[in-house]
């Protein structure tokens, strides 16, 4: 059953505006209406606060109906909520810098004499990111360090967690790593990202470059707010499109060898009935084979199959050394096991060769000559389609003319950052930040889906700033402008019904559609 809050022990505070008169005429201010009179639990107490309202004496004056109030009150907590800033503060720091559940945070509070539910945690959760979301950008310490580093970099990315949910894009400058601009849009086009970029350069800062991936909106969105800006593309999202064939072929020779290694766990049954060093050294190399078939792959830089093939090559030798010292049914059955790869040699070598290819080109790609990189590259890739031409391997053929077609659609910003080393050669600043967004969020919930919470919270989760302590958040939380906060709150509360009505459909569709059919009149 639920329990009244209990206000016995409150400490009335009254407050008036700050300023006597009126700021239009000059006349003495005079006490019209209560603006409003609540409980405020705070950190340090409760409190019973009453904001008095005022106006102008004179009433001739053309602003004698704008009503003053005091600063300091509305400070004290947002509109519509009872805790105090330094609770909503203390909720998020411990939430998002410490990742604590909502049961630990309720206990955290509990222990500093603040009683509230479950319910109210997750409400003011959502409360501290609108107003992390609506903070003023930029800060002072921001501007010097982009004023000494001559501009900013922007890097921009867009992650769209499921087809048909909202894109979340991100706007970041990669020299101070500073998250300017963070928004999801159920549409992305060209339009939408100038848009965005319009927003940034608000902030009155020099554009130095921009950074991102291939991706047609973001091409053209640049093209249109930017006109003349260095556009760099990032070389991983580079490699990756141009040896797609290639990370297909490798995963293709990982899959198949690993179907070919069975009955591990039937050696290591037999193995551990056995005594001594022969059961030792027999668990040792089952526990080797079994680490080969536990490696997977990071495209495009490291391949799963080469190691798989690489590794059991290796372990089948030593094998053969062992059997040819003394002999065991174990050993042998390990043996056979491990020769798995004499079966894929031919397409080991082909994905070998391509891969040669992949490390040329980042060798290239790495240089510190922007003429040489563009001369050797140009080589590299008229020999690929001289190759491509001769070629009677599909697959091969195929990687190679892959590898020509997004070079020469990447050609004209693949070595902006060979110039300027200022410009990063990669946009995975944004995926990192990402990533620990996903990891942060799997500990506090203990769940693996992140789909809905990064498209929900994901904009303002990006503006966090691992730094911040509870003192500056607090300052900072302050002095945001509360038409600010209206707007970001307004936008938040679309998008939590548009949440509810999809779970609506989701649980009760059929429901829906009837109630639907019978309201259209």
């Amino acid at each position: 059953m639920r329990v009244a809050r209990d206000y016995s022990g409150a400490v009335s505070l009254t407050f008036r505006p700050e300023i006597p008169s009126c700021t239009s005429c000059g006349s003495p201010l005079r006490r019209s209406h209560n603006a409003w009179r609540k409980y405020i639990l705070a950190m340090n107490g409760t409190y019973r606060v009453t904001n008095y309202a005022f106006k102008c004496s004179n009433p001739r004056c053309e602003h004698r109906n704008v009503v003053y109030k005091s600063g300091e009150a509305e400070f004290m907590t947002p509109k519509y909520r009872n805790f105090g800033l330094d609770v909503i503060v203390e909720i998020g720091y411990l939430r998002f810098r410490e990742k604590r559940t909502i049961d630990e945070i309720r206990l955290a509070l509990a222990r500093r004499g603040v009683e509230i539910s479950r319910t109210e945690v997750y409400v003011l959760i959502e409360v501290y990111l609108e107003l992390v979301h609506s903070r003023p950008l930029p800060d002072e310490e921001f501007l010097k360090a982009a004023e000494s580093n001559g501009g900013i970099v922007l890097v921009v990315d867009g992650v769209q967690p499921e087809k048909g949910n909202e894109t979340l894009y991100l706007m970041m400058d990669a020299l101070t790593g500073k998250m300017l601009y963070a928004t999801t849009v159920l549409s992305a086009n060209a339009e939408t990202v100038a848009g965005m970029i319009e927003e940034v350069k608000k902030l009155g800062l020099s554009i130095i470059a921009v950074v991102s991936d291939h991706q047609a909106s973001i091409r053209l969105g640049v093209k249109k707010a930017l006109p003349g800006v260095p556009h760099q593309f990032c070389h991983f999202h580079y490699l990756k499109n141009a040896f797609k064939p290639l990370s297909d072929l490798d995963s293709n020779l990982k899959v198949g060898l690993k179907r070919k290694v069975r009955g591990v766990r039937r050696v290591e049954d037999e193995a551990k009935k056995l005594s001594g060093r022969e059961k030792e050294v027999i668990l040792d190399f089952c526990a080797l084979l079994r680490r080969l078939l536990l490696i997977t792959g990071k495209y495009p830089t490291g391949l799963g199959g080469v190691k798989v093939f690489e590794g059991m090559k290796v372990l089948s030798k030593t094998l053969e050394s062992c059997v040819k010292k003394r002999e065991h049914p174990l050993l042998l059955k390990l043996l056979g096991m491990s020769k798995a790869w004499e079966g894929f040699e031919p397409q080991y070598k082909k994905v070998r060769s391509l891969l040669e290819l992949q490390n040329k080109v980042r060798e290239i790609l790495s240089s510190e000559n922007t003429i040489s990189a563009k001369v050797r590259l140009g080589m590299l890739v008229s020999k690929a389609k001289r190759m491509s031409m001769k070629e009677k391997d599909p697959e091969t053929k195929e990687c190679l003319n892959t590898f020509v077609k997004i070079t020469r659609s990447h050609w004209g910003g693949l070595f902006y950052c060979i110039d300027d080393e200022r410009i990063p050669r990669t946009n995975v600043t944004i995926e990192v930040k990402i990533s620990r967004m996903k990891r942060g969020y799997r500990r506090i919930s203990g769940r693996n889906c992140w789909h809905g919470y990064l498209v929900r919270f994901g904009s303002s989760l990006a503006m966090l700033e691992e730094s911040w302590t509870r003192e500056r958040m607090l300052n900072m939380i302050k002095r945001i402008p509360y038409g600010d906060y209206r707007r970001t709150r307004s936008g938040s509360e679309e998008k939590r019904e548009r949440f509810r009505r999809l779970g609506r459909a989701g649980k009760k569709f059929l429901g829906m559609l009837s109630s639907a059919e019978g309201k259209w009149i």
